[in-house]
């Protein structure tokens, strides 16, 4: 799927191809079993995942390696012609992009002497500064983002998170998942699409008066006192801190991690019948 979508990209890769990223960003959030409005750079993140365009510009400037040197008479000589053109606004080229691209990496200076740098070393350093990239752009989004109050303190670091490689059942897999992504339905979220002050976006299945958000719903909502003994450990919940509720989403441990993914989905299905109840 992912060689599929890139094909030719060599050649038409300055294209942003918004459809072709629909469908991989698709594609990942039905693996993560979250819904579609889910905030997609956190869906990347989770999955250790960059959208497909950065791949697209590490393979435009090998393939601009390869033709540099192509013996092709026919190649050769469209490169030169788009050499010509290139700095031109009015007949901007292929390699008008790979300059800008060069450019904004930082690495202006090889186009200057395109013959004299060592190569490999070169997209080497690329990849990598791609990466750096990516990961600089995300952090500031998660900084920013309102969404992501939890999740910016659960992303160590970029890959492939340990919950999503571990030996658990795929529901536990996908709970775990929705509360640490925020695609879930406690009152923080739903009083988004209702513009309701975060303040008043209190659980209603409660009399404490929280914000029903994920650091009470896991910890210290008394409505779910007797599933929280039975599956979460009392260093967790005996004396709750928001420090804790980022330990326990991030835990590696296989029997922690199908403990927490039981309590989240026996959790939610028994508050999502006893919302039904209140409605009726």
């Amino acid at each position: 799927m992912y060689k599929r979508q890139n094909y030719g990209c060599e050649v038409w890769g300055s294209h942003p191809a918004k459809d072709i990223e629909k469908v991989h960003l698709d594609f990942c959030k039905k693996i993560l079993g979250v819904k579609k409005s889910t905030v997609s750079m956190m869906v990347y993140f989770e999955l250790g995942r960059k959208p497909l365009y950065y791949n697209r510009k590490y393979r435009m400037l090998k393939y601009w390696i390869k033709l540099k040197k192509s013996k092709n008479c026919i190649l050769s000589n469209i490169y030169e012609e788009m050499l010509h053109v290139c700095d031109s606004e009015n007949f901007p080229c292929w390699l008008s992009f790979v300059k800008q691209l060069l450019n904004n990496l930082g690495f202006g200076y090889i186009w200057d002497c395109q013959e004299c740098f060592n190569e490999n070393l070169f997209l080497h350093e690329v990849k990598q500064r791609l990466n750096d990239w990516f990961i600089q752009e995300a952090q500031s989004f998660f900084e920013s983002s309102p969404k992501c109050h939890l999740y910016k303190y659960l992303n160590n670091s970029f890959q492939l998170q340990p919950y999503l490689t571990k030996s658990i059942s795929e529901i536990q897999m996908q709970y775990i998942g929705k509360y640490r992504l925020s695609a879930h339905q406690l009152e923080l979220e739903r009083g988004r699409f209702f513009n309701i002050d975060r303040s008043d976006r209190i659980c209603k299945h409660c009399s404490l008066g929280n914000v029903e958000d994920e650091f009470h719903f896991i910890l210290i909502c008394p409505f779910y006192a007797r599933i929280r003994e039975k599956h979460i450990k009392q260093y967790y919940y005996k004396k709750p801190s928001a420090l804790k509720l980022i330990q326990l989403l991030s835990t590696e441990n296989v029997s922690e991690l199908c403990r927490l993914g039981k309590y989240l989905y026996q959790c939610t299905k028994l508050r999502e019948k006893n919302s039904l109840i209140h409605v009726q």
